[in-house]
């Protein structure tokens, strides 16, 4: 039998194995620790399980629960572990695995309306019981056929029509002491890394929480959002309606030629939301206010709603004048710096707060005011456009740090009206796999980022989780301050997205740490039929990303 060399990048150690061993053992080998347990390891930065086994030279870098992807896996094998302990309680019920609810994720069984605190005390109590028998959780793949005869029995709809629509010759799949299931990603090898969780009823369904940030032998807080989960509940039901709950109903609606109905009426709904908000804000107009300040995380498609917004509040009278706070970055190489050692963009620091307030100022007094203009492939501020107010002036306000209280933090409440938007994704892979609106906004910002800010995808990944911090910190704190909470998300656009996207991907150089992110998002997009550019109008949302859209920007 042959050696092989082995890098492991934790600790930049060599060693020499036989082909054939699997990560399970070199970690023992190496006698590797980590501040919080390993649950996976990146082989050649393709991500891969503990029973992973080598047979070429590689560089291994070991992952916790500290890191992004060793979330990822440990959800994926918690909600696993889920479904097995509800399938042994109650026989043949699915669960459906929907959106994320504050701190931990909801889900809604299909047998139980609303799940009492004692049937989630049940589910967590039998949970328990199978991570402390130490149950194996073993990775395989198996034949299409094999996979599609799984669902029929299983009556698993939504897996079937995705392999229907999206074939492959073997299918990645799990089993726990018998159960089975379809899944792509890594997964911990055992249920004894599982132990840390909580199962909480709420509304129809369950929330399920994992290891905190902080402290990872404790669970998250309980976080319960309800602003935001009444908007997840409301796409939700017109995904539903309109048959395109998952990827599979996507794509089956693309076979049959039905993408560009689809696309109509989504964009109905979507235009519904921004005519309500402008009725809502003309009613608000009587009481005072004068100011909407728009907020949302990177990519949620705040420069358009603002003009579409613009545009409803016209139909009513209005002389709407929009601010974009990225117009009052600071240059770039004053940009304060956090606390790795990098340019905090997501800091409200970096944004010239003092003379934000005096244009604003100057605006609501009726004055003729230039404001700046941000050149993002410089770095530096410009000369921008003109505003002249009238007495039927509405200023809207769009940024991420335009919930923040320090950045108008003497104008009186009365004047401001506020709103929250993301792009909260309710279209999900299967009933087992939903999809994270980080995900969406990430694809989005790939895609925005190479047309318009001279960025490649390689340094937008490299970049994406200092942009996510930031969002923790500046962003998602405000988010339930907002009268209103407007979703961008919508159920067609990532099957845009996704032939724009893959080729972006696909220059991630292999050698580089974000190429594992890459490749997941490949593997990712690769779920979708696309969906023609044309069918797209000139007012939606994903023109801001995808170009030729009928606003200015």
């Amino acid at each position: 039998m042959h050696h092989i060399e082995i890098n492991i990048e934790n600790s930049n150690a060599i060693h020499y194995v036989d082909e054939g061993t699997t990560i399970k053992q070199i970690m023992e080998l190496e006698k590797v620790k980590l501040k919080t347990p390993v649950l996976a390891a990146f082989v050649n930065n393709n991500l891969k399980d503990l029973n992973h086994r080598i047979f070429a030279p590689a560089s291994i870098r070991f992952v916790g629960l500290d890191a992004p992807e060793g979330r990822r896996t440990y959800s994926r094998s918690l909600f696993f572990m889920l479904e097995k302990a509800v399938n042994d309680l109650f026989p043949n019920a699915q669960v459906r695995f929907m959106h994320p609810a504050g701190h931990g994720f909801y889900c809604e069984i299909n047998v139980i309306a609303k799940p009492s605190h004692t049937q989630a005390s049940d589910i967590k109590k039998r949970m328990m019981e199978i991570v402390n028998d130490d149950r194996p959780i073993v990775r395989t793949k198996i034949r299409l056929e094999q996979a599609q005869k799984l669902c029929q029995e299983k009556n698993m709809a939504d897996k079937l029509l995705l392999l229907k629509t999206k074939p492959k010759f073997f299918i990645p799949s799990f089993n726990l002491d018998g159960f089975i299931n379809l899944f792509d990603g890594a997964m911990v090898v055992s249920t004894k890394f599982l132990d840390v969780f909580d199962i909480i009823p709420y509304a129809d369904g369950l929330i399920v929480l994992i290891p905190s940030r902080e402290d990872h032998t404790k669970v998250e807080r309980k976080c319960i959002l309800p602003k935001l989960n009444e908007v997840f509940q409301q796409y939700n039901d017109w995904g539903d309606i309109i048959g395109v709950a998952n990827v599979g109903e996507l794509n089956q609606h693309t076979i049959e030629n039905n993408a560009h109905q689809i696309v109509k009426i989504t964009e109905a709904l979507h235009e519904r939301n921004f005519s309500n908000l402008a009725d809502s804000i003309h009613r608000k107009w009587k009481d005072g206010t004068r100011i909407i300040l728009l907020a949302g995380p990177s990519s949620s498609g705040k420069t358009t709603s603002a003009q579409r917004i613009t545009t409803q509040l016209q139909v009513l009278g209005f002389n709407p004048q929009t601010i974009s706070l990225d117009d009052y970055f600071i240059d770039r190489d004053k940009t304060p710096i956090d606390e790795f050692g990098k340019p905090d963009f997501e800091s409200i620091l970096s944004v010239n707060v003092g003379q934000f307030n005096i244009d604003l100022n100057e605006i609501m007094l009726g004055h003729t005011t230039v404001i700046p203009s941000y050149n993002f492939i410089s770095g530096k501020s410009e000369q921008g456009k003109t505003i002249t107010a009238s007495d039927r002036t509405i200023i809207i306000v769009e940024g991420i740090h335009a919930l923040n209280p320090n950045l108008v933090p003497n104008i009186e409440p009365n004047k401001i009206y506020k709103v929250y938007i993301s792009a909260l994704t309710t279209l999900s892979v299967d009933a087992s796999t939903a999809i994270h609106t980080t995900d969406n906004r990430l694809i989005r910002r790939i895609v925005r980022d190479h047309n318009y800010r001279g960025r490649s995808a390689f340094e937008t990944l490299k970049g994406w989780q200092s942009v996510r911090r930031g969002e923790e910190k500046n962003i998602f704190p405000y988010q339930e301050q907002a009268d209103t909470i407007l979703n961008t998300a919508l159920s067609y656009e990532l099957a845009v997205l996704a032939p724009i996207v893959r080729p972006l991907l696909a220059s991630v150089p292999e050698n580089e740490p974000e190429f594992a992110e890459a490749k997941r998002l490949l593997l990712f997009v690769d779920m979708f039929i696309p969906i023609e550019q044309s069918h797209v109008p000139a007012n939606s949302l994903i023109r801001e990303f995808i170009g030729d859209s009928s606003f200015n920007y």
